[in-house]
């Protein structure tokens, strides 16, 4: 594992677009498979060796066996849409709350903020502030301290165009930009 952790830091050092590193071999008799993504925060710490060594600790310890490793850049996740697709329900009500949201959804927001307005989600409302940057957005939004609907569905009271409306997902910009 020293060798492919040893890979793995040179190609995030020298910010490899896309690098296979180990190709994908089919020859375990095994079952299961699993895609295992690591974030950037497991390469911006002081010791993101060390956090490698504990992860191939931990998945040996559970006999998960490696098979194919590759390096990808945000870049290449946003242009396959990667990280749209494992953060589905997010993604898709920061793109579209505006048309996804459900009159009941709609009424229990307007319950939750104390506001009825205009639904919108994180990239609807950029769309309408393009001077406002993701990461703006992003602080303005947990400064109102969201409220949780159900998994991948939060909205806050916000402000739209001098405007109050309910705001769906506005960490979500922030978050895709950051892979």
């Amino acid at each position: 594992m020293d060798t492919l952790s040893s890979a793995i830091l040179g190609a995030v050092k020298e910010g490899a677009v896309t690098r296979l590193l180990r190709p994908f071999s089919n020859a375990s008799s095994r079952q299961n498979e699993a895609l295992l993504m690591l974030k950037p925060e497991c390469f911006l710490g002081g010791e993101p060796e060390a956090v490698l060594q504990l992860i191939f600790r931990k998945l040996e310890a559970f006999g998960v066996e490696l098979d194919a490793t590759l390096v990808m850049e945000g870049p290449v996740l946003e242009r396959l849409g990667i990280i749209d697709r494992h953060y589905r329900q997010a993604a898709a009500f920061s793109r579209q709350a505006s048309s996804l949201v459900t009159p009941p959804e709609r009424s229990q927001m307007a319950q939750l903020c104390g506001l009825d307005g205009p639904v919108l989600g994180g990239h609807e409302w950029l769309a309408l502030h393009p001077q406002t940057s993701a990461e703006a957005l992003d602080a303005a939004w947990f400064a109102q301290k969201p409220r949780k609907l159900r998994s991948g569905f939060y909205a806050v009271p916000f402000q739209s165009q001098d405007r109050p409306c309910l705001l769906v997902n506005g960490f979500y910009p922030a978050q895709a930009a950051h892979f």
